[in-house]
């Protein structure tokens, strides 16, 4: 059995819309610096949902 594709799957709640980039940056950058994701060799795919709490 091989494993091809790992997805993951992440929701981020938010309470101000203004915090959503910075969010993102930081999530860009943590998929970039994963130590477990970078030494598997199936392709990956984040997949964020952000919700902004009102």
């Amino acid at each position: 059995m091989q494993i091809t594709e790992i997805v993951t799957k992440v929701v981020v709640t938010l309470e101000h819309e203004d915090s959503r980039s910075k969010a993102e940056k930081l999530l860009a950058k943590a998929e970039q610096i994963c130590i477990v994701s970078n030494s598997l060799t199936a392709a990956e795919r984040l997949e964020v949902e952000i919700i902004i709490r009102k």
